[in-house]
């Protein structure tokens, strides 16, 4: 008669080491092993959402011929900042419902997408983000 083992039952090895590649696959990160709190893992999405890709993305809106406009086919420097901060809102909501989903299940964001995408829809997600 086999004994079932939870994952929270194994023992934890050492932490994070520097400049060393990610043990884990795919298999959930064990409760022993978790590290981190909601706090940095909001400032590591902010850096992300933040950087300078989004910031040339915004100012190339502003310059862009649109259908939809408020004055003769493009934004103007009001409209187009509040369409880059309400972006940026959504997809902050967005990575903190799928992060959430993630420490409930111990499973690294990128796996967890693709219980939604499905096996071959992550590889779009991977291609786009460079994971």
């Amino acid at each position: 008669m086999s004994e079932e083992v939870k994952v929270t039952d194994k023992q934890s090895t050492s932490a994070d080491e520097f400049l060393k590649v990610e043990r884990l696959g795919m298999e959930p990160v064990l409760v022993l092993e978790r590290h981190g709190s909601p706090r940095e893992l909001a400032m590591v999405w902010t850096g992300v959402i933040s950087n300078y890709v989004s910031l040339l993305t915004g100012v190339l809106v502003i310059s862009a011929l649109l259908a939809v406009s408020v004055s003769c086919g493009q934004l103007g420097l009001v409209d187009s900042a509040l369409t880059i901060v309400l972006g940026a809102a959504l997809a902050a909501l967005i990575h903190g419902l799928v992060s959430a989903t993630g420490t409930r299940t111990g499973t690294l964001q990128m796996i967890f997408v693709r219980a939604v995408y499905g096996h071959h829809g992550a590889y779009l997600d991977a291609a786009t983000f460079g994971a």
